[in-house]
């Protein structure tokens, strides 16, 4: 009787020992499962932050082509008003060159 007893505390012992150590483990585990969801939580944030910064780019990026095209459509609008009022320049001037020659220099 007294070897069963024996047997009994240390079955007991050793699935005490055996809980403890699961309970350790469960809270090692516990604790690991919380960094890593704070460690996503941390990467979806930032990656949020990433997609506002590359909205945020993309529509810096359309306001400036938007801008560099209307520049240009102006400018080149001025090129051709400035050809037009050299050509109207060069035959007012060879006009008067002729009527010059005519009258007879």
């Amino acid at each position: 009787m007294q070897n069963q007893l024996q047997e009994v505390l240390e079955d007991l012992e050793t699935e005490r020992d055996t809980r403890i150590k699961a309970e350790r483990q469960k809270k090692d585990l516990n604790e690991e499962l919380e960094a890593l969801k704070t460690e996503l939580e941390d990467s979806l944030d930032t990656t949020a932050a990433f997609q506002d910064l590359r909205v945020k780019r993309e529509d810096e990026l359309k306001d400036l082509n938007g801008t560099i095209e209307k520049n240009q459509k102006t400018h080149e609008a001025q090129v051709a008003e400035m050809r037009t009022k050299h050509t109207q320049q060069m035959e007012q001037y060879n006009e008067e060159l002729e009527n010059v020659r005519k009258v007879g220099w």
